[in-house]
């Protein structure tokens, strides 16, 4: 008999095939904006970033990580070939009409430092007199010497076929493909955390895309 399955959470990850060069361009001048910029807009967590919470601020800060190659590489073709394993497996399609890379940030963990649990979820934007709703979220590795991921995807009850207050949780430590140069896609209001990190120089890159639903999608992400 068939099913029907409802839209679902999900993490999709991929190496990166330039993840060498990307480190070597990107991780000294992160490390050094990391010297010299102390933020944390969070309220529980401990760690040092560049994101704001204004996209504007956000945008005029992270300007090294809007290079186009970089982008093509850890966004456009990641989400493509996503999308088209997704729409394979024959379950739900995922045909939005045009995307943008809304906001993009780096993080920087030192041993023992972590982030709270928390979502990408934020309200829709307007560009160019279109609408665009938040949609995915992009977690990339750039530096990890330690031999576990430390994030952690977390989904609260009820689950289906959990016991009724039982939560959800997918560990990437469990996962040895996910490690540095992985990375890692997944619907914007999934809630994640950190771990405390083992080593120091835990670099990620961050990104929030957003969605437009208005014609069918034909061209691959701005």
């Amino acid at each position: 008999m068939p099913f029907h399955h409802f839209p679902s959470e999900f993490v999709y990850w991929q190496q990166v095939e330039k993840h060498e060069h990307f480190k070597q361009e990107l991780l000294p001048k992160i490390l050094e904006e990391n010297t010299i910029t102390v933020n944390n807009p969070f309220k529980y967590c401990k760690f040092n970033t560049s994101f704001n919470v204004d996209p504007k601020t956000n945008m005029k800060n992270n300007t090294i990580l809007r290079d186009e190659e970089l982008l093509n590489h850890i966004v456009v073709d990641p989400i493509d070939n996503m999308m088209r394993d997704y729409n394979e497996l024959g379950i739900h399609r995922i045909n939005p009409s045009d995307l943008i890379v809304f906001s993009g940030w780096w993080n920087v963990y030192n041993k023992g430092e972590f982030q709270e649990e928390h979502s990408h979820l934020a309200l829709p934007v307007k560009v160019d007199d279109r609408t665009y709703f938040p949609y995915l979220s992009i977690v990339y590795v750039l530096n990890d010497e330690s031999k576990e991921s430390s994030l952690v995807f977390t989904k609260d009850p009820p689950v289906p076929f959990k016991k009724l207050l039982e939560s959800y949780s997918f560990n990437t430590y469990e996962e040895t493909s996910i490690k540095e140069g992985v990375v890692m896609i997944f619907p914007c209001h999934l809630k994640h955390l950190v771990r405390p990190v083992v080593n120091d120089s835990r670099v990620t890159i961050a990104y929030n895309i957003f969605a437009n639903f208005e014609t069918n999608r034909d061209s691959p992400t701005k």
